[in-house]
Parts: C-alpha cells; sequence; structure tokens
C-alpha cells in the first residue's frame, strides 16, 4: 500500500465552490491596447460633453459663438415644427453617445447586452462620419480662405467644434465596437486559475491511490 501523499507544489483544496470572475475584454488587433482604446473612448465623451454644453448654452439663451443674431435666427427657424432638434435634441444625443462609450469601456457596461451596444456604436460612427470629416475639411478650408465663410450667424470656430467633435465620436464609437468584438463569453472555465484570481492555483486532491 502506497502512503497517503500530499503535494507541496499546490495547496489543498478544502472542496469550497469557486466563484466566478468574468475574463477582462480580450483584444485580438495587433498593436493595439485596451488602454488606448479606452483613452480614445474617454476623449469621444469629451467631444460629446463639450458639444453638448455648447447646444444646452444655446437652449437656454446664450450667445456663444454667434455673431449675427437674425442670421442665426433664420437658421433655426429652418427646422420648422423640429427646431428642438437644433439645441435640445442634440444635447440629448451627445450625452446617448456619451454613456455608450462608457458602456463599451467600463466594467459596468458587462451587464448590459453587448451586441446591441456594438450595433449602436457602429450605427453613430457611420452617421457622424460623414458629416464629421467633410466638415473638418471645410473649416480647415474656410480658415485658409479657400472657401467663403458660412452665412448663418455663427463663428466659424463653431463649426470647427461641432464637426470636430463628430469626427472624434466616430473614431471613438467605432474603435470601441470593434475592440470590444474580441470580448471572450464569460463562462466558467474548470480547473483555470484565470478565474481564480492572481497568484492562485488550480485545485488538487490531497491523496493519492493505493
Amino acid at each position: 500500500m502506497i502512503p497517503e501523499q500530499r503535494r507541496a507544489s499546490s495547496p489543498a483544496w478544502d472542496g469550497t465552490a469557486i466563484p466566478m470572475v468574468p475574463a477582462p475584454p480580450r483584444c485580438h488587433i495587433r498593436g493595439v491596447s485596451a488602454t488606448a482604446v479606452r483613452r480614445t473612448a474617454y476623449a469621444g465623451v469629451v467631444a460629446a460633453l463639450v458639444y453638448a454644453t455648447l447646444k444646452a448654452a444655446w437652449g437656454l439663451g446664450a450667445t456663444v459663438g454667434i455673431t449675427d443674431m437674425a442670421a442665426f435666427d433664420r437658421f433655426v427657424a429652418g427646422f420648422g415644427s423640429f427646431e428642438w432638434i437644433a439645441t435640445w435634441g442634440t444635447v440629448v444625443l451627445a450625452l446617448l453617445a456619451a454613456g455608450l462609450l462608457l458602456a463599451l469601456v467600463e466594467p459596468w457596461g458587462q451587464r448590459l447586452p453587448r451586441r446591441t451596444l456594438r450595433a449602436a456604436a457602429w450605427f453613430g460612427a457611420a452617421v457622424l462620419a460623414v458629416p464629421g470629416f467633410a466638415g473638418v475639411a471645410e473649416s480647415v478650408l474656410t480658415y485658409a480662405g479657400v472657401l467663403d465663410e458660412h452665412d448663418n450667424g455663427m463663428a466659424e470656430w463653431i463649426f470647427l467644434l461641432t464637426y470636430g467633435s463628430f469626427s472624434m465620436l466616430s473614431i471613438a464609437l467605432a474603435s470601441s465596437a470593434w475592440y470590444t468584438r474580441a470580448e471572450p463569453p464569460h463562462r466558467r472555465i474548470p480547473g483555470s486559475a484565470h478565474r481564480l484570481g492572481p497568484g492562485a492555483q488550480e485545485p488538487t486532491s490531497t491523496t493519492g491511490r493505493a
């Protein structure tokens, strides 16, 4: 009979249940790190908040960035019965975009339906990309004197800020959606030390066979 032996290389397992710890998102894109994607998402959140702040200020009656009030009023009146879209509607959309970015890169977002979040992010990125990048190019050409200035009563920096925010949001939404597509399924892998936390080892039996 072989005497009972204890493995010295690993601690004894007392038979208690092993807690499930969700694995962090992994990225299979060469040269891209989670930190870089998260910082890009935060930059998108800042862009959304700056844009929302400007539009909220206009909605409250501020005239920041408005050079010709009469021309600006004509521009807003062009929305007709949807005039609220030019102010508070865009504020709500900007805040939703900021929340979407945070949900994609922050741990609490793991509780939300990931496919729905990624689909919304891709949609938002596509919608913002065309006016964003085209608007930035137009603003640069306007500052360079190649194109005439806008005549809707707003300073030129307003257009650069607006379309710059759209562009940053588009990049942030697309990169966050692309990165999180590589998230592994959250299921327990038997015997995985990764699920047990740093420095943990797999449970082993304390007895041998005769």
